[in-house]
């Protein structure tokens, strides 16, 4: 019984030691407009100092909105930078690093240094392409990349658009501190690590139990 209770501290041990590094996931929810809805997910690999961003914004108003840009700030501090590497934007879009937009003049990134920021806007040519939201749809910008400085809690969030497509006197615009809450998850070398430790345990109480 002795050894059976030492195998079980042993292979457990090796499955929990393995959470000690994890990625932090970093969440922010903001409402743009009545019926439209912000979500912006960071995930930080602090080993690596990569990230990676989801921005999502849901709209279930029964007209068409649209976005015209946004900029978020995900991370601060005197040495806070961004540097994408991978994004996925609706045509006509373009991203600009350690940017922001002005939502009280031009719609788009304002071209100054804000270290830390992540801008994008639909002014990637001469003629602005508004990403367009349907009723009871959602739309995704995703990025990827890598940073310096520490996250900020909480993402600081502007953007800008109309909550009605058809209607040029419907426009919205925000600028303000994102409902942010902040969780960590297992790596997946550390899942691989906790499952080898359960086989582990499995396979010694088969044996334990033959003895």
């Amino acid at each position: 019984m002795r050894k059976a209770c030492l195998l079980v501290g042993v292979c457990l041990s090796l499955g929990l030691f393995g959470f000690a590094d994890s990625f932090t996931t970093e969440t922010g929810t903001l409402s743009l407009a009545p019926n439209l809805n912000s979500t912006a997910t960071l995930v930080l690999d602090t080993t690596t100092n990569t990230f990676t961003l989801d921005f999502k914004v849901a709209n279930s108003s029964a007209t068409t909105a649209t976005i015209n840009a946004f900029s978020l700030q995900l991370f601060g501090g005197p040495s806070a930078d961004v540097n994408v590497t991978g994004q996925s934007l609706p045509t006509g879009w373009e991203f600009f690093d350690n940017q922001k937009i002005n939502n009280n003049g031009t719609t788009g990134c304002t071209g100054d240094s804000h270290p830390g920021w992540l801008c994008a806007d639909d002014n990637l040519t001469s003629t602005a392409a508004p990403a367009s939201i349907a009723s009871g749809t959602h739309i995704d910008f995703t990025f990827s990349g890598s940073y310096a400085g520490s996250n900020v809690n909480p993402l600081d969030l502007m953007a800008n658009g109309l909550t009605d497509i058809n209607n040029g006197n419907s426009k919205w615009a925000v600028s303000t501190g994102m409902d942010t809450t902040i969780g960590s998850v297992p790596e997946p070398g550390s899942l691989l690590l906790l499952g080898t430790g359960l086989v582990g345990f499995a396979a010694g109480i088969r044996r334990k139990l033959r003895w």
